[in-house]
């Protein structure tokens, strides 16, 4: 597994782990990468079964799908109490589901928070459900789309989750909580898959 630099998290957020690696350093310069994918990737047509997969991996093989997919979305931004996002362990398979233990996310763009009140009645909806921060600090997942949502211009709350696996029965755990918890409207759901799934 690769390692990545660990963050301490001090004020509660957790920092890129992967700036420098899967895309620039320098604010400005990833600024602008993003911007020459949004133009080529123009007004990209989305499969309906398309619309809410993300992809993982280096921001060139995955840069131009999750600027498509995220910006296709946008206009609902305004309208959702949260964008919560899916993405299955790097680790073996276990029947558990992580939430994050941070107050929120920073990307260079702008600094996402996390409703500790919806983690507080998600774990207690489910004991499937863990706060944790090991998992979501060796897995970068989650690191290009919620940069490329700060540079689309989402103000809202994020919750990224960490699955132990894709079974049908965590998954209708999540769905059943997700609708327990959230009243209307729904958040958002995406989810963040590989290039060959």
């Amino acid at each position: 597994m690769t390692e990545y630099r660990l963050s301490a998290a001090e004020d509660g957020f957790r920092p890129l782990l992967t700036r420098g690696q899967f895309f620039p350093e320098e604010t400005e310069e990833m600024e602008q990468l993003f911007k020459d994918t949004e133009k080529n990737s123009g007004a990209a047509l989305i499969a309906k079964e398309q619309q809410n997969k993300l992809l993982r991996g280096a921001f060139k093989y995955s840069g131009p799908t999750n600027i498509a997919v995220l910006k296709n979305a946008s206009a609902m931004f305004g309208t959702v109490p949260c964008i919560i996002m899916l993405a299955q362990s790097l680790r073996d398979e276990e029947e558990n589901i992580w939430l994050p233990d941070y107050r929120g996310f920073n990307t260079p763009f702008r600094r996402f928070t996390i409703n500790t009140e919806i983690v507080n009645r998600m774990t207690e909806a489910s004991t499937l459900f863990l706060p944790d921060r090991v998992r979501f600090e060796e897995d970068p997942a989650f690191d290009i789309p919620l940069t490329i949502l700060g540079f689309l211009g989402y103000y809202g709350d994020v919750l990224p989750i960490i699955t132990g696996s894709s079974s049908t029965e965590l998954m209708k755990v999540i769905m059943k909580t997700i609708t327990t918890v959230f009243s209307t409207p729904k958040p958002l759901l995406f989810y963040i898959t590989g290039l060959d799934e």
